[in-house]
């Protein structure tokens, strides 16, 4: 009779942890927190606090790896603190979870780009800009003429950036990229005019600033050549391209 004696004690461990067991969160309130924690980081993100967001989308992740939305998110986080290659990876995931998922593949061919691999950013551009579902397709576009103004191959450039301007016509990047690859075939009018666009719809685009100086300065016009220069150290002070514009303002005499 004496075992009898320990079935109580027994049967309370045993309704102790099944007490503890379930009053663990279930795979669905840990998968809700994750989408919780996963829309938060994207307003993280929006906000340019990138270090915040890729935290709340790490915690997602533990709960909810297969979310092709979350990995194209880590994606976005990892290319803006200039890890291009986690980017990569993860960009690849959210296409591997969701093949037709149009924005996550043109993520990818921009991380690409970032990464110096320009064949492998158009094979993605093109499959992108042949989506009809893809409700920006100016963005793969202008894309496509980035990867061939790298390569060299500027009339290709070109063709590409005015198919993304005839989709959008007030497309900044594309109309920067135009007016640089333009001014690459020698064409410094047109090139300076679609400049001028791009600074005027953006005016804080130091990048077009900074190309803009240097057509005027090759048209001969140096004082507005001096204004583009010095309206590239305002906007970025205390930067490479800052210097730069230092360099050509020691040109210009000034």
């Amino acid at each position: 009779m004496a075992p009898c004696r320990f079935l109580p004690r027994l049967a309370i461990v045993g309704l102790l942890i099944f007490s503890l067991l379930g009053c663990g969160p279930s795979r669905q309130q840990l998968r809700k927190e994750a989408e919780d924690s996963r829309k938060i980081g994207e307003a993280y993100l929006n906000a340019g606090n990138t270090t915040a967001a890729l935290k709340e989308f790490l915690k997602a992740e533990a709960h909810t790896p297969d979310s092709y939305i979350l990995q194209n998110d880590l994606g976005l986080a990892y290319l803006s603190k200039n890890r291009v290659d986690l980017a990569i990876q993860h960009f690849q995931k959210a296409i591997e979870l969701k093949p037709d998922y149009a924005p996550g593949k043109n993520n990818l061919g921009y991380a690409y780009l970032r990464a110096g691999e320009n064949d492998k950013a158009i094979e993605i551009f093109m499959d992108v800009s042949e989506d009809i579902l893809y409700a920006t397709p100016h963005h793969p576009l202008s894309g496509l003429g980035t990867a061939y103004y790298r390569k060299g191959q500027f009339d290709m450039a070109q063709k590409y950036y005015l198919k993304a301007l005839e989709i959008n016509p007030r497309y900044p990047s594309a109309l920067w990229g135009l007016g640089r690859s333009q001014i690459a075939q020698g064409n410094i009018a047109d090139g300076t005019a679609s400049l001028e666009r791009a600074v005027a719809l953006v005016p804080n685009f130091t990048e077009a600033w900074f190309d803009l100086g240097q057509a005027y300065r090759q048209s001969g016009q140096y004082d507005k050549a001096f204004k583009a220069f010095e309206k590239v150290k305002v906007l970025a002070p205390d930067s490479a391209m800052a210097e730069s514009a230092d360099k050509e303002l020691n040109t210009l005499g000034r």
